[in-house]
């Protein structure tokens, strides 16, 4: 009976056994299956498709917006540029010195001038001529016809044409100094053209003053 039970128990281990590595596989095969990736991305909707579209719309519009908004802002600042400002400029002060009436045959103070390194290249062109023209307009609104008139001239620099703008904040009140009165300038004419005359043929002729437009570009021919 004893060897019975042993075969018995022997037979069983070989069961068991044979069962355990028929099992094995399982387990393996399991463990495969877990390590299957998983696609976790979403394809967006249609709605989220529509809505990128508008965002990106919306974005390209804005920097075309802002492209034309820079653009015309360039072409306004170039528009307000003065083309005169590198010209000899006056101020009223230096207006003052130099038409201001002294006596009915003496105008000006040119020893204003003196010992002022600023205006160098300004008392060179005072000692040179002896007829001055003075042209008084508004930067901010320009008269073409004048500027195409200009633009002709050569040697403005040195030439004895002077520019005062008034609109520059230093002859915000020129045309109301005491000083210049003598000088009939009309705060509504646009453009004036003051020739001052040095050494006229009569006291009545030191100053002549044009403010048709026409006048103004004749007058300019003689420079």
């Amino acid at each position: 009976m004893a060897k019975k039970q042993n075969k018995n128990a022997k037979n069983r281990k070989k069961v068991n056994s044979k069962t355990n590595v028929q099992a094995k596989p399982k387990a393996n095969q399991t463990k495969k299956a877990t390590m299957i990736p998983v696609n976790t991305k979403r394809e967006p909707s249609k709605s989220e498709i529509k809505f990128f579209r508008i965002g990106i719309a919306i974005i390209a519009l804005g920097l075309v917006v802002a492209a034309i908004v820079m653009i015309v802002n360039n072409y306004m600042t170039q528009e307000d540029v003065d083309p005169y400002a590198d010209y000899n400029q006056l101020q009223t002060e230096e207006l003052v010195a130099i038409t201001k009436y002294v006596n009915d045959t003496t105008y000006g103070d040119l020893d204003y001038f003196i010992g002022k390194s600023q205006y160098e290249d300004l008392r060179v062109i005072l000692n040179q001529y002896d007829v001055f023209y003075f042209y008084f307009y508004h930067s901010s609104d320009l008269n073409e016809e004048i500027q195409t008139e200009i633009d002709k001239l050569e040697d403005i620099i040195d030439s004895p044409l002077l520019f005062i703008d008034l609109d520059a904040s230093e002859n915000i009140i020129l045309l109301e100094d005491t000083n210049l009165t003598h000088l009939n300038l009309n705060a509504d004419d646009n453009d004036m053209l003051l020739v001052y005359d040095m050494q006229p043929e009569s006291i009545e002729d030191f100053f002549m003053l044009y403010t048709d437009v026409e006048d103004i570009i004749e007058q300019l021919g003689n420079l």
